[in-house]
């Protein structure tokens, strides 16, 4: 049912759902979710067949225990062209991640391994950093380039 996400994001119990107002919605309920609260969170087949069964878009909330962290690059992308901006794609080259397009198209979510944010927190100007508490709606429009299987590819050709 997945082809989009590594599978280490996949088997956490870390998914939500929510509408075009972005409130998190517990996949299981359909009632807000809490993303401080894992009981109003679900697994991702759950969540994927709800988001599909009523519509709705798929996220992913942040845990410091996942040790996965999101970066979010806001109007950092032309959506007629594709083209995206130098300072964006200097970030997004110099991470190994995963990198999928915006619901706006206009910007890009990276997904990262990491177990902390860069000192000096949370925003700085059109990036946003999350390691916990928070989530990314999940468009699954993957960056060429940038799938969990080309990250993979490209961290294991890697000379060390």
């Amino acid at each position: 049912m997945n082809d989009r996400y590594p599978d280490q994001m996949v088997s956490l119990h870390q998914w939500v759902v929510c509408g075009a107002d972005k409130i998190p919605l517990d996949p299981k309920s359909l009632r807000r979710a809490d993303t401080t609260k894992s009981t109003t969170w679900s697994d991702y087949v759950t969540a994927a067949r709800v988001a599909e069964l009523h519509h709705l878009n798929l996220g992913f909330v942040f845990t410091k225990a996942a040790g996965i962290v999101g970066i979010d690059l806001d109007k950092c992308r032309n959506p007629e062209t594709g083209e995206i901006a130098p300072w964006a794609l200097t970030i997004v080259q110099s991470l190994n991640s995963l990198a999928e397009i915006s619901r706006s198209e206009t910007g890009l979510h990276l997904l990262a391994e990491s177990d902390e944010l860069p000192e000096g927190g949370r925003k700085r100007g059109q990036i946003e950093m999350y390691d916990s508490a928070r989530f990314f709606v999940m468009t699954g429009n993957i960056l060429p380039g940038y799938t969990a299987s080309d990250v993979v590819t490209r961290f294991l050709n890697t000379e060390r």
